[in-house]
């Protein structure tokens, strides 16, 4: 899988230029069909329905690995039903002391679909946390700062949230243009590479580094 733009006319022109890279050896993607049409519930009481594109990395000239991979916008995650503004929200809310219930009632969603949200990002807390901690190694080493210092919270989710703030500050620092083109909750399904919440690993950032 790998997050791409909202637009798939803009999407399109990219795989057809060979600007869309594998992420797992940097060969050219190139279309490949679709997957089947999924539905998205955005606002409250709104779906909409999408088709993602497919794309594959050609075996060409001694390149490519022949994997295949989903193009997901940035305003989704991996094997999520909801837009990620909302599912960050419900994640941010629930540091701040907002519970399943309170959080369904306020994103108008499902208690087991909040509860499954943040139980997944409980799990995953650690590898979150790690995640966003390279990310920010590799953008305050590009500029000669010192990376920021993070108090812990007591908790898991609290302290992987903190740490995203940590790396988007220094994201805003170091590549101003990129938050002004997105929100916070897109910008960061991309540096996750859309699997925030899902139940596969992510891949490391820096090479020997933990997960």
């Amino acid at each position: 899988m790998l997050t791409v733009g909202p637009d798939p006319a803009v999407v399109e022109r990219m795989l057809v230029d060979g600007l869309l890279r594998c992420p797992d050896c940097a060969g050219p993607l190139s279309r490949w069909g679709h997957v089947a049409r999924r539905f998205v519930r955005t606002a409250p009481g709104a779906v909409q329905k999408i088709r993602l594109r497919r794309a594959i990395c050609r075996l060409t000239d001694d390149r490519g690995c022949g994997r295949t991979h989903v193009l997901l916008p940035a305003f989704l995650l991996g094997r999520r039903l909801d837009v990620v503004e909302v599912i960050w929200s419900a994640l941010r809310a629930c540091v701040d002391g907002f519970g399943w219930r309170r959080l369904a009632t306020l994103m108008d969603r499902p208690v087991s679909t909040v509860r499954g949200w943040v139980g997944r990002a409980r799990v995953r807390a650690g590898m979150i946390r790690d995640r966003f901690t390279q990310l920010e190694h590799l953008l305050v080493a590009a500029d000669g700062d010192d990376m920021t210092r993070v108090a812990p919270t007591g908790g898991g989710l609290g302290d992987a949230v903190a740490q995203i703030g940590v790396c988007l500050a220094a994201l805003r620092r170091a590549r101003p243009a990129v938050l002004s083109a997105m929100s916070v909750a897109r910008a960061v399904a991309v540096l996750s590479g859309g699997w925030l919440l899902s139940t596969r690993a992510v891949r490391p950032v820096l090479p020997g580094l933990p997960t």
